[in-house]
């Protein structure tokens, strides 16, 4: 599984939007549409009513999409492999004497 990533593209250069930015929900809001729900979506809110940005604007609005970005990410087994597994002597797996 994949962890989805916002992109907006502007004069050939990719730039990744947070996930703050569309309400920590990429898949539902990495989109152009300007009516979500029956409210301005989030990224239209915030380029086009707020300017957050100096170098992105309304316009560029058009050119963003979603990808898939790093596997593994999203689901369970990235933080599973985090942690600490230690064996004893003996042991050819985690319990099991060998």
């Amino acid at each position: 599984m994949y962890l989805p990533i916002c992109i907006i593209e502007k004069d050939n250069i990719k730039h990744l939007l947070k996930s703050s930015i569309l309400k920590n929900n990429v898949i539902r809001y990495c989109h152009s549409n300007e009516i979500c729900d029956g409210e301005i979506c989030p990224l239209r809110q915030v380029l086009c009513l707020n300017n957050i940005s100096n170098y992105i604007d309304c316009n560029d609005i058009m050119n963003v999409y979603l990808i898939n970005g790093i596997s593994g990410l999203k689901n369970s087994q990235f933080g599973n492999n985090l942690k600490s597994m230690y064996m004893k002597e003996g042991e050819i797996n985690n319990g099991i004497v060998g």
